[in-house]
């Protein structure tokens, strides 16, 4: 996983096939295969996309920006622990029709812990990719926090789709300010 500045990310994933590659550049994603084809996403899911993994870089950095509505939801419980609910809205366009779309497709509750003060989940909804009638519900739960440089990061992360695991993932470094190229985002072009 890499990323460059709040809403450029790259993922490698090597899978038995070979390996995909997903970029999100400027709220724009696209997949390419082992086989070389590559898959535009569509932007209804990622219009909104920040640098999710670390929530530090997430939307939540603009959160004293025009673009972005907080809400405060109350108090939840999460693995046991109270947490305060922020509902964070992504609204780039401040239309009255539009606007309240953008809000309703970006919205994402962040889960903070009344305690450690850090992000122990956050929950959104998402289109199916294809089919704005179908949507599913994501969870990412977030633990074993450690500083680097600074910076709380949290180095295990489950994503929860419709109640089943997805992906579970450790991080066994963390890098920041490496000098990352631009072309690592760019977004590829279908073939």
């Amino acid at each position: 996983m890499k990323s460059k500045g709040l809403r450029e990310t790259r993922v490698e994933l090597q899978m038995p096939q070979g390996t995909n590659v997903r970029v999100m550049n400027q709220g724009y994603a696209a997949i390419t295969r082992p086989d070389g084809s590559v898959k535009s996403l569509y932007s209804s899911n990622t219009f909104a996309e920040y640098v999710n993994y670390v929530p530090l870089l997430s939307v939540l950095a603009e959160y004293a920006s025009g673009n972005v509505n907080l809400i405060y939801k109350g108090v939840a419980q999460v693995q046991g622990q109270p947490e305060d609910v922020i509902e964070v809205d992504f609204v780039p366009n401040l239309d009255p029709v539009q606007g309240p779309l953008f809000a309703s497709m970006s919205r994402t509750l962040y889960f903070v812990n009344q305690s450690t003060r850090l992000v122990d989940k956050t929950q959104r909804s998402a289109f199916a990719e294809g089919d704005m009638n179908s949507t599913f519900t994501e969870e990412v739960y977030l633990a074993d926090y450690r500083s680097v440089n600074g910076l709380m990061v949290p180095f295990h992360q489950t994503v929860i789709i419709d109640g089943k695991v997805d992906s579970d993932v450790t991080f066994g470094s963390v890098s920041l300010n490496v000098g990352l190229l631009d072309s690592e985002f760019a977004l590829p072009q279908a073939k």
